[in-house]
């Protein structure tokens, strides 16, 4: 008699590719292949999905997925297969996410504030306006992991600023804080994002024809300067907007600069309430790591940009206010023999100019306003100072061939004359 076969049920097939335990025949089929993509993705250490099983569902085998512990159980039959492989991605994806958010809560804070406008990453899939040394630079900077005197777990080096002495020198410290960048570094990188948003300004609906435009000026008895001051003509409207670049240190972070802003301009709304004027707080909120603030298109819209001039806007502020801060950390790190760029390659297409350069009525822009003043121009100038200043023949004179070779051989002369006394023993 010979043996009976007998047909595998759904539910055993089931409990068949469901396995934990792994295979250790040799060779590969279907079922098998099956079986070890279900433990890479859910069973072995360091899976990404919370469970992902086989189960029988209207006489067809489906397959039942749990991204993380609180998410959606997701079912997918055969109807779903031609779409089976994007859906997974999606899932994976949601669930490495949320895993680095919840367990690295110091190296996800960046990007939880990536999170809230998709521009913030946009350059990573297209490339455009961010040069290669800026890749290079963002990446380990988005996760905490730049070289500096604070990241270092060696408990004999020094933790403090290398320039300014501050007790810890973070990435938060170097973009942000130190003396040693703040006015060649920090400044100008606000007044270049500035500058960018003020050339959408002067194109928009709110133009010099209709307000009066004021740039880092006093408005009123306090020596407080917004950045952008505009004064309506024939109606009580006033616009204050300021530019704010935080370092993204979580969402709570991007929040409290906003705030800070709002608190600090807020005694204008009762000085122009007095003079008869409505006066509205716009912050302009851009992350230094290229971060870019969703509130702010709404600032933007109330100074008149439309939604065209604001898409274009968002990619120029958010890798200007990048390429800057790389600067900055370089600068920082090499000292002055780093050589700064003064254009930026994000905006290479088209030249930079200061706003104000070019007289425009109705528009009024400080002295203090210098968007394009590097430390390396002024570095130049006062060693030029300096050596104009000292007499041809000082230490830094060089004169002809002619007398340079004679000084040389008056010093070998000397040199010699030196060795002979030692070695006569002569004291002088």
């Amino acid at each position: 008699m010979g043996l009976k076969t007998q047909k595998a049920t759904l539910q055993e097939q089931c409990e068949y590719l469901n396995t934990k335990k792994a295979i250790t025949k040799g060779g590969y089929s279907l079922f098998s292949r099956m079986n070890e993509a279900i433990r890479t993705l859910s069973v072995n250490l360091g899976a990404p999905l919370k469970s992902m099983q086989f189960i029988p569902e209207n006489g067809e085998i489906a397959l039942e997925v749990q991204a993380s512990e609180n998410s959606q159980i997701k079912v997918f039959s055969k109807a779903d297969s031609m779409k089976l492989v994007t859906k997974l991605k999606d899932l994976v994806k949601s669930a490495m996410l949320k895993n680095f958010l919840e367990n690295k809560k110091v190296k996800s804070k960046v990007v939880q504030v990536l999170q809230h406008h998709p521009q913030s990453n946009k350059f990573v899939n297209d490339g455009k306006n961010c040069s290669i040394s800026c890749q290079k630079f963002v990446h380990p900077a988005r996760l905490s992991q730049l070289i500096c005197n604070g990241n270092s777990y060696n408990k004999d080096l020094p933790k403090n600023c290398r320039w300014c002495g501050y007790e810890c020198e973070s990435q938060a410290h170097i973009l942000q804080h130190c003396t040693y960048s703040l006015s060649s570094g920090i400044t100008q990188r606000h007044d270049r994002v500035l500058n960018r948003i003020l050339q959408e300004v002067i194109r928009g609906g709110k133009d010099n024809n209709h307000y009066d435009i004021m740039v880092d000026t006093e408005p009123g008895p306090t020596r407080e300067r917004p950045d952008i001051i505009m004064i309506q003509k024939d109606g009580p409207e006033v616009l204050l907007a300021d530019v704010t670049v935080p370092y993204e240190n979580g969402v709570v972070a991007i929040e409290a600069a906003w705030d800070w802003k709002m608190q600090k301009y807020s005694h204008f709304i009762d000085y122009f309430a007095r003079l008869g004027k409505r006066a509205v707080i716009l912050p302009l909120v851009v992350g230094s790591l290229g971060t870019y603030w969703p509130d702010t298109s709404n600032s933007l819209r109330m100074l008149g940009l439309s939604d065209g001039q604001i898409r274009n806007l968002i990619p120029d502020i958010s890798m200007i206010a990048l390429e800057s801060s790389k600067q900055i950390y370089w600068r920082h790190i090499f000292g002055d023999s780093y050589r700064i760029v003064s254009d930026l390659y994000c905006r290479k297409d088209q030249q930079e100019i200061r706003f104000g350069d070019e007289p425009m009525e109705n528009v009024q822009v400080s002295d203090r306003f210098q968007p394009f003043k590097t430390r390396e121009r002024e570095k130049k100038s006062e060693e030029e100072k300096k050596r104009r200043s000292k007499s041809k023949k000082g230490k830094t004179w060089r004169g002809s061939k002619k007398q340079t070779d004679s000084r040389q051989s008056g010093k070998s002369n000397q040199n010699q004359g030196f060795q002979r006394s030692v070695g006569q023993g002569v004291s002088r």
